[in-house]
C-alpha cells in the first residue's frame, strides 16, 4: 500500500447510531494522526486475517495496519471477537519505538504493538459489547489527569464530543508513551 492509498485527512464525522460506527470513525480519525508523524503504511491486514495472543484469544481482523516513521512503529487494528455470541467489536492501538531495526512486518508483530505491557503505556483499545462502548486507555484514568469518558453516559460517548474526546485520547498515548 502507497501512502496515496491512504485517506491525507478523515472525512467529516458523521451521524453515530452505533457503538460499531463509532469505532470505525475512530479508526480513521486515528489514521490521520498517525499520517501527520509522517508514518507510512508498511503492511496491511483484513478480512481472512486472525491475531491471536496469549491469554487473550483472537481477533478476525476487519482493518488492520501497520505504519512506520523514522523512530517509531504503528499499529490500528479494527477487528471482532471470533465465535461469541455478544459480537464484540473493538479497535486497538498502539506504538513501538523500533530504533531503525529490521523488522517482519507480520499479523504477529501487529498483535505485539497493540497488546503491550502496561509499563510502556503504549497501547489503547476501545470495544462495544452488546452495543455498549467500553474504554481501556491510560489516559482516560483521572489518576492520570484524564476526564473518565469510559464512565459517561453512552448517549455523550456515542456522539460528535465523545469521538473527539477518543480522538484525544489516542493522540495521548501516541505522545507520551515511551
Amino acid at each position: 500500500m502507497t501512502a496515496e492509498q491512504l485517506p491525507p485527512s478523515a472525512p467529516e464525522i458523521r451521524d453515530i447510531r452505533t457503538s460499531d460506527e463509532f469505532l470505525r470513525q475512530l479508526f480513521d480519525r486515528s489514521l490521520v494522526l498517525i499520517r501527520k508523524k509522517d508514518a507510512e503504511a508498511v503492511a496491511r491486514f483484513g478480512h481472512g486475517d486472525t491475531m491471536r495472543w496469549d491469554g487473550y484469544g483472537a481477533r478476525d481482523v476487519e482493518k488492520g495496519l501497520i505504519l512506520r516513521n523514522q523512530t517509531h512503529d504503528f499499529a490500528l487494528v479494527l477487528g471482532k471477537v471470533p465465535g461469541r455470541q455478544n459480537n464484540i467489536t473493538d479497535f486497538e492501538f498502539g506504538q513501538a519505538f523500533h530504533a531503525g531495526k529490521d523488522t517482519n512486518f507480520s499479523i504477529r508483530y501487529l498483535s505485539s504493538i497493540v497488546h503491550q505491557t502496561l509499563a510502556t503505556y503504549g497501547s489503547g483499545r476501545f470495544y462495544s459489547s452488546h452495543g455498549i462502548l467500553s474504554i481501556d486507555c491510560w489516559p482516560d484514568s483521572p489518576r492520570f489527569g484524564g476526564d473518565n469518558v469510559n464512565g459517561q453516559a453512552q448517549e455523550r460517548i456515542l456522539s460528535k464530543g465523545g469521538l473527539e474526546a477518543s480522538v484525544f485520547l489516542v493522540q495521548q498515548v501516541l505522545e507520551r508513551s515511551w
